[in-house]
């Protein structure tokens, strides 16, 4: 059985009045990405990337989406992703797919796509350390920490459990084969990867 979703895009100057417009659930995911002009700091590396749900606040000093070059906010009936534009400053290129659903005016309705339900798995990096190994890096009070030696630095994934975070995660996506935009995907949520 396939399903219908709606592609929208269009521009915005406030990110973040636009996700507190949608009135998205708080259960849905947070995505930011931060491209730096500079040179980073080592301390500066653990939030370049910052993955969190979205009632951790969106507006809040160290989640704050406007800060970040792109990001995105995706739940299983939904995504929107941003980026800034490099060109025009102050602009935000917004594209949207899910569920047809009421956006500001100036996110325009582009296509339909269909899907056959049906998501792929992708393996997120790293591992879940346990309580001992943050001990003995001196981070006792932070839980919910995976490392991956190909990453420079430790990765903060969204709990998923209140009892036992999973070992590994696995993000599920879905994908879109339009006949004149070509191919396309948007993220429905995250998993405990099988074990």
């Amino acid at each position: 059985m396939t399903t219908a979703e709606t592609l929208y895009s269009g521009t915005v100057t406030d990110i973040v009045a636009l996700v507190e417009a949608c009135d998205f659930p708080s259960d849905a995911y947070v995505l930011i990405e931060r491209q730096p002009k500079t040179l980073v700091a080592d301390d500066g590396r653990q939030n370049l990337l910052r993955f969190a749900y979205l009632k951790d606040g969106i507006g809040e000093a160290d989640l704050n989406i406007a800060a970040y070059t792109s990001g995105r906010v995706f739940h299983r009936d939904f995504e929107l992703r941003w980026e800034q534009d490099a060109v025009t400053v102050g602009k935000t290129r917004v594209v949207y797919i899910g569920l047809d659903r009421t956006l500001p005016e100036n996110l325009k309705p582009k296509a339909t796509l269909h899907h056959e339900g049906r998501g792929r798995n992708y393996y997120l990096f790293g591992e879940l350390l346990s309580k001992d190994r943050l001990t003995e890096m001196g981070l006792e009070a932070e839980e919910g920490l995976y490392a991956e030696t190909r990453v420079p630095r430790l990765l903060r994934y969204p709990r998923l459990d209140r009892e036992r975070q999973p070992q590994r995660l696995q993000l599920v996506a879905r994908e879109y084969n339009h006949p004149e935009l070509g191919p396309m995907y948007r993220f429905l949520g995250l998993i405990p990867a099988k074990e």
